[in-house]
């Protein structure tokens, strides 16, 4: 689907302005991207009306579906890989008929992965439209957070309380290392990962009086993510510090750093501080996404009557705090002469 196509159906119906329209274009030549990825990461057009408005151009049927109906057994039907390369996903099965959901419908080489499948299966193929927001859900059930954290910690436990207790034999970790650092490698990578998935802006790694919690904040709001035991706080912080190339000895004074890595086909940075406290260091990582990064007021749902409010208000702001300026210098302009004046003679 043409990209102009799209974005004037969305200013047929009124949905986007043609600045935004324009917006949208020059920012799909520039970023690669397509304008409904666009629409979709700055939230733009509320989701619904976009599947409406592809579904009458590509002529195909589209179909909302809460994610967490699609069981563990259904997601096995496709390939992760499949699933991430072609915007595919599997929606049903049953009686011998595959119900597949897919972004691109018009993509013919995600149509010959999806027939292939279908062959391989020995079953008949549906087809829907979704939306992208319902392909990243089922995608993330691929790889879910908590059960990756949980298969780590119990494997970590089941190597003795005494070896993840003792911080010696983690100041050492590095990718490849023995069995006793691996799970700690996969809580942070896990970790991280996960992160950049739900758009957290923030990491916090906490040390309680029993747990290590760790919270994101996403969207403006600290929400607890998961819970460890404490025996994990700190092979879990130093893994972090050896990222971010900080003194994994000094424990008593704050430290900054930063590292980069690839997560999810992009380059993300991330700046890491740690604060001793009284129950152990806590580590706060900041997310540095260039898929997120700053939003308009647009983008912030802000939309017709509101925005215009907002705008008019901003500008008003701007122009008394010009004219109470003005007002002053012409007021006090006698002075600012004479102190310039006494300036240069005193020179």
């Amino acid at each position: 689907m043409e990209n102009k196509v799209f974005l004037d159906k969305l200013l047929e119906q009124k949905l986007i302005s043609p600045e935004t329209a324009q917006k949208i274009l020059q920012e799909s030549s520039f970023s690669k991207k397509s304008a409904e990825e666009i629409i979709y990461e700055k939230r733009m057009v509320p989701e619904e009306d976009v599947l409406k408005v592809k579904s009458q151009i590509l002529k195909v049927p589209f179909k909302q579906v809460d994610p967490q109906t699609i069981s563990d057994e259904l997601i096995k039907l496709i390939p992760e890989e499949t699933v991430r390369n072609f915007k595919i996903v599997p929606l049903s099965f049953e009686e011998g008929l595959l119900v597949a959901g897919m972004v691109n419908p018009d993509d013919i080489k995600a149509q010959e992965a999806l027939k292939f499948i279908a062959k391989q299966l020995r079953v008949n193929l549906g087809i829907y439209l979704v939306s992208l927001g319902l392909w990243e859900s089922i995608l993330r059930k691929y790889s879910p957070y908590r059960s990756e954290v949980e298969a780590a910690v119990k494997s970590l436990l089941s190597l003795g309380s005494k070896k993840i207790s003792l911080p010696q034999r983690i100041v050492q970790i590095e990718a490849g290392a023995g069995a006793e650092e691996a799970p700690i490698i996969k809580i942070v990578a896990s970790t991280l990962k996960e992160a950049v998935w739900q758009k957290a802006s923030d990491i916090h790694i906490e040390p309680q009086r029993e747990r290590l919690r760790i919270r994101f904040r996403i969207d403006g709001e600290l929400q607890e993510v998961s819970s460890m035991p404490l025996e994990l706080h700190q092979p879990i912080v130093s893994r972090i510090k050896v990222l971010a190339n900080l003194k994994i000895d000094e424990t008593r004074v704050p430290q900054d750093g930063r590292f980069r890595t690839v997560l999810l086909g992009r380059d993300i940075d991330f700046r890491v501080a740690t604060f001793p406290t009284p129950a152990g260091e806590k580590i706060a990582l900041r997310v540095l996404d260039p898929q997120v990064g700053l939003k308009g007021l647009e983008e912030l749902g802000l939309l017709g009557k509101n925005l215009r409010i907002l705008q008019e208000g901003i500008k008003k702001t701007l122009r008394d705090g010009f004219n109470y300026w003005a007002d002053w210098f012409r007021k006090n302009h006698h002075l600012v002469c004479f102190d310039a004046d006494f300036k240069q003679r005193a020179s």
